[in-house]
């Protein structure tokens, strides 16, 4: 909101996020993963006063031993039914630990989402080569 005063304009937000939802950590979280994560996304729409504000998520490793079948099948609902959310199929990531994406990983996601920003309109530049990727 101090942003919009400033007269900066919000063209897309990033999200990677669940692991705190994971039924081994909260199964009321993860039960509720996808309302929640609906009203997120539509308060921040709403912060920024754009209700088609374009979304771009991941999904976690299924190597992650955070990675849950309950908050990835509640992304994945969401970007279903809002053709404004993107998530990058990141199910078969390398990890660094037993949680996080490893730098090869990483800079994968980070560049198949400037790939999904191309490819929504949201920016206008040449696309990276990674090879493909899937985006749901």
């Amino acid at each position: 909101m101090k942003n919009q005063e400033q007269g900066l304009d919000v063209d897309a937000m990033l999200w990677h996020q669940g692991e705190g939802d994971r039924a081994s950590f909260s199964e009321e979280a993860a039960y509720h993963y996808y309302e929640n994560l609906k009203a997120v996304f539509k308060a921040c729409r709403g912060f920024v006063n754009k209700p088609d504000l374009p979304i771009f998520c991941g999904t976690v490793s299924h190597n992650s031993e955070q990675y849950d079948a309950k908050v990835e099948a509640g992304l994945l609902k969401i970007a279903k039914e809002d053709a404004n959310v993107h998530v990058i199929d990141m199910q078969k990531g390398t990890l660094l630990d037993q949680f996080h994406f490893d730098p090869k990983s990483s800079v994968y996601f980070g560049r198949a989402i400037y790939n999904a920003m191309i490819d929504t309109h949201v920016i206008d530049a040449e696309k990276l080569d990674i090879g493909g990727y899937r985006v749901y």
